[in-house]
């Protein structure tokens, strides 16, 4: 009995059980029996053989043995096995003994071994498992296993009984005697820094802590369980250290306003619906530690760009990324990148996926280029022209990047110590992470050479407090300056006409950012958490071609607490989207902002676009008040500012451009 299953799949029956022969023509899946209620042993094949050639069985599929009471004796599974996947024994009662998961497996997913209450122990699972899903494995069995914590299976729901005998500090946390347990926080906490030395955050410890905006979480921390953080509808951004190694299915379920997500450089897999539903997270970077993506991990979230940076993690074929659209060629997303060359190491690990829009990306530097760089005598990398630098070591001090160079490759100074770099006019390009978490750096000088610095370039510095710029730069790229918490004044090159998305997200110490008058667009979040601003003023635009006007998107100044006053211009444009827990709003938790300056006569036009909440803050200033407050923009007057050029073609190094903003540009042609 045999039968086609999809172009390229074959289904076959070898000694009571069904196997398919997977996509990529090598490989093979154990279905299941054909007689669900056969009685005995069961043994799995390791290869199977079909019309002269051999497939090893490298899958056990979903739902496989299910409730096949009938199964008997100790299990065996084959060494070739990577996966087993979800309910794929579970309820197999009658077998017994110990059971040993082979060294080859990576994942074991969810409820697979669960209600196997013949299989007594002991267990062994071997370091090679990455992910061992919810309720895997019955309590008793765990028994033995000495890396127990790290099952998701030990996030256990937090009794009463062990609230009532916890500590708790004094915001209402509650922790484990020892302290190292967080157990469950109030479902009224707004912010939190969780202490240094607490090791696991519990399953369920925020879930549905819907005011939560800020939480810091240190580097003791090693896990997080299931559901920890479901439905914080406030948290916008969060920073999960290196020391974590293991985040629970459905953690950040439901997270839907969660934008901006910086994952553990240690975590090895990205379990069920960690980030299901996840509606404002479209960027995301998966370090190279991880090894298994599983079912929904990302589901219902709206990404555009993917960079995976282990081009052989394995990924659940089961909307992972929404992939239950892609036959019809409309992928959710943009990019889905990998590094350079490995392309083919890709498709061969997921042969069960398709992905239309996979494409390799040279910024990515791989082992195999770093091993063929010309190194400096300081142990810089440098491709063999010299004309990228590809990256420093981690204790590099202080350092000249030599004459010559021409691109500062990605994440070529990430995680370094380094203090003091000087930055060569040869420089034409920053790409993205170049100087991400370099924590000591306190200062830097961008030379006017350079044309386009990339997102989050200098993410995480956290002691730089001030930055030259380029003035050739017209945009300040996605989250290039979040959680720079000592920055206190940047000038912004005159030429300037984007802010992007988060920019200045958590500048904490930022008091003063003088706006250029080319300015056209100030994006999502950009000076979110600016806590320091105290007044802020968007000058009157220049005109320039067909364009006249600024646009502000929504939670420009989000949690900006100390705010007091804003200075607009007459001409604004309505670029705000709904997709915000507080929507149309730039000014949104901004509860010191007591007035909202405007031209004389422009106060109902300004109340058209953010609402009429924002009547008794809107006060019109004459001709000459606004004359004095233009005159702190001076620095920016057209003497010196270049001929303005149109939108497409400054996007020449950019991704992409906001929708909205593209309607914006349309509309005004069309009245042209």
């Amino acid at each position: 009995m045999e039968s086609s299953r999809h172009d390229k799949s074959i289904e076959i029956v070898r000694l009571n059980l069904r196997y398919k022969i997977n996509e990529d023509g090598v490989t093979a899946t154990v279905l299941g029996l054909v007689d669900r209620e056969y009685k005995g042993k069961l043994k799995i094949a390791e290869k199977i053989d079909h019309e002269g050639n051999f497939y090893t069985v490298t899958h056990i599929e979903e739902n496989a043995f299910d409730g096949c009471t009938g199964l008997t004796g100790p299990l065996t599974i084959p060494e070739s096995v990577t996966v087993i996947k979800s309910y794929a024994f579970s309820g197999c009662s009658g077998l017994t003994g110990p059971l040993t998961i082979p060294d080859n497996v990576i994942a074991i997913e969810k409820w697979a071994f669960l209600g196997c209450s013949g299989l007594t122990g002991p267990l062994t699972i071997p370091e090679t498992v990455s992910y061992i899903g919810s309720c895997a494995f019955d309590d008793e069995i765990l028994l033995g296993y000495k890396r127990r914590r790290f099952l998701n299976a030990d996030f256990h729901e937090i009794v009463e009984a062990e609230l009532q005998n916890a500590w708790t500090d004094e915001w209402g946390v509650r922790y484990s005697q020892d302290r190292k347990l967080l157990l469950k926080a109030p479902n009224d906490i707004k912010s939190y820094s969780i202490p240094y030395g607490t090791e696991v955050i519990c399953s369920r410890a925020f879930f549905e802590c819907e005011h939560l905006e800020n939480l810091v979480i240190p580097n003791t921390i090693e896990a997080i369980g299931d559901l920890a953080f479901v439905r914080c509808y406030s948290l916008l951004d969060l920073k999960i250290p290196d020391s974590v190694t293991h985040i629970g299915d459905e953690a950040f379920y439901d997270c839907l306003y969660l934008k901006k997500i910086e994952l553990s450089n240690s975590i090895k897999t990205i379990g069920e619906y960690t980030f299901g539903y996840c509606q404002d997270l479209d960027d995301i970077r998966i370090p190279a530690s991880v090894k298994y993506i599983a079912t929904g991990a990302f589901d219902g979230c709206s990404l555009k760009k993917i960079t995976l940076l282990n081009p052989i993690a394995k990924i659940s074929p089961k909307n992972a990324f929404n992939f239950e659209v892609y036959d019809t060629h409309e992928e959710p997303f943009e990019h889905f990148l990998i590094p350079c060359g490995t392309k083919e190491k890709f498709l061969k690990e997921n042969f069960n996926v398709c992905i239309y829009c996979l494409k390799e990306d040279e910024n990515i530097i791989t082992d195999d280029e770093l091993l063929k760089a010309w190194e400096d005598d300081c142990g810089v990398k440098f491709s063999a022209d010299r004309k990228l630098l590809l990256k420093a070591p981690k204790n590099l001090g202080s350092y000249a990047i030599p004459q010559g160079t021409e691109i500062i490759c990605y994440e070529a100074f990430a995680g370094c110590d380094i203090a003091n770099i000087q930055i060569p006019n040869s420089v034409t390009t920053i790409k993205e992470r170049a100087f991400c978490h370099c924590e000591q750096l306190e200062s830097i000088v961008i030379p006017n050479s350079v044309e386009v610095i990339y997102k989050e370039a200098f993410m995480c510095c956290k002691k730089l407090t001030e930055i030259s710029l380029s003035d050739s730069l017209k945009t300040i790229s996605e989250w290039m300056f979040y959680d720079c918490n000592s920055l206190i004044k940047i000038k912004l090159p005159q030429n300037l006409i984007h802010i992007e998305k988060g920019a200045f997200f958590k500048c904490v110490s930022l008091k003063k950012c003088d706006i250029p008058r080319y300015i056209y667009y100030i994006g999502v979040l950009s000076f979110a958490y600016c806590e320091s601003l105290t007044s802020f003023t968007i000058p009157k635009p220049v005109k320039r071609d067909w364009i006249e006007s600024v646009g502000l998107e929504n939670g420009v100044f989000f949690g900006c607490k100390n705010l007091t006053e804003i200075y607009l211009p007459e001409k604004m444009h309505d670029l705000m989207s709904y997709n915000f827990p507080y929507s149309r709003d730039p000014f949104a938790n901004c509860p010191s902002l007591k007035t909202i300056y405007v031209p004389a006569g422009a106060k109902q036009k300004i109340l058209n676009i953010f609402g009429s909440k924002y009547d008794q803050l809107v006060v019109e200033i004459s001709k000459q008040e606004q004359a004095q407050e233009a005159s702190r923009h001076q620095d920016s007057s057209t003497q010196n500012v270049e001929h303005y050029e149109p939108p497409m073609v400054v996007y020449k190094h950019k991704l992409s451009i906001t929708g909205k903003l593209m309607s914006f540009f349309k509309s005004l042609i069309k009245k042209k």
